[in-house]
């Protein structure tokens, strides 16, 4: 499962790192991709009692899972010398992707303000990232396993 990943996402992700933003590049054509799998996750997902969608919240907390430790813990990641430009450079960034995922604004987490991105981020992951950690819930596995 975890290889399935790695092979998929990180270099869907890698290339947003490393592609301009124009109509068909290869950003724009990862970005489609992705929209199909999560798309296609929601459809198998909905042929299965009980199994959850991928919903803004989800998508919301994945881009919380690309860059809220880091922001929020940049000693931790070896991002010393973190400026607050560079933060607010990289949450432009991830609020732009988020966007082009289909994030709608009043989800996104990426905020314009640093420190209100900050207080979100905290306030993630201390009410719903550390419990979902402490206590792992079943479909968990069963998502990734439909992406």
């Amino acid at each position: 499962m975890l290889e399935f990943q790695e092979d998929t996402i990180v270099p869907l992700v890698l290339t947003w790192c490393t592609s301009d933003l124009q109509e068909n590049s290869a950003l724009w054509q990862s970005i489609y991709r992705v929209k199909m799998m999560h798309h296609s996750a929601n459809l198998q997902a909905k042929k299965i009692r009980d199994m959850p969608r991928i919903t803004q919240m989800e998508l919301a907390g994945t881009i919380f899972g690309f860059r809220g430790f880091a922001i929020i813990r940049p000693e931790c990641f070896g991002l010393t010398s973190l400026t607050d430009q560079d933060c607010s450079n990289l949450l432009h960034f991830w609020r732009v992707i988020g966007y082009l995922l289909g994030v709608d604004d009043r989800f996104n987490i990426c905020r314009e303000s640093l420190s209100e991105t900050k207080a979100i981020f905290i306030a993630l992951s201390e009410i719903i990232i550390k419990p979902h950690m402490l206590s792992r819930h079943e479909y968990v596995s069963d998502m990734q396993l439909l992406l």
